[in-house]
């Protein structure tokens, strides 16, 4: 989730006499990341929940269109099963000539896949590329920022407001957020 609602920290940063780096500063931010505000968009349902064929292509379709003016990775779980593989995806193609939605990834290039539909009848006709178990992907979700995560102020002063005890209450967000805001000036 913080790759998908942060900038990439850009520098290491000393603070309080401690030098912070990159590498550390996104360990942190992992550690916060549930106390920032955000919303996650769904679309579908989680196997087993849902329809086998579930989201259906014009489902799918229209709700990525309201989404691509967000200019987000999108999440997909690439199989029907009980495992959820998550991998994001920077582009999404409806190709209507061919009957075929392709999806790629610059993280997951291996992942890229294409699957065949039938628009008229809304449903999937199979996947072309992998010659996996599904026919379509499970679901999708993306990750919203409410708010403008490039002031300090959207980033709670303690680690109550979304945190569970086991992700370290100790950690103050702001504290991070300035670390990381600063690695990002």
């Amino acid at each position: 989730m913080v790759a998908c609602l942060l900038q990439e920290p850009k520098r290491e940063v000393i603070y309080n006499g401690i030098t912070f780096t990159k590498d550390d500063i996104k360990g942190l931010l992992v550690k916060i990341v549930q106390a920032l505000p955000f919303d996650i968009k769904w679309i579908g349902k989680r196997f087993p929940e849902g329809e086998k064929d579930e989201p259906r292509p014009k489902e799918l379709y229209e709700e990525l269109k309201k989404w691509s003016s967000l200019r987000l990775p999108v999440i997909f779980d690439v199989e029907r099963a009980v495992a959820v593989w998550n991998y994001p995806f920077c582009k999404v193609i409806f190709d209507f000539a061919q009957n075929q939605m392709e999806i790629s990834s610059t993280g997951f290039p291996e992942e890229d896949r294409t699957f065949k539909f039938d628009w008229n009848a809304n449903a999937w006709m199979g996947e072309t590329q992998r010659g996996s178990q599904s026919s379509n992907i499970d679901f999708a979700w993306c990750v919203v920022a409410k708010g403008d995560l490039t002031k300090l102020d959207s980033f709670p002063v303690e680690n109550s407001k979304r945190m569970n005890p086991w992700w370290n209450p100790e950690l103050s967000p702001r504290k991070i957020g300035e670390i990381y805001l600063r690695s990002i000036d």
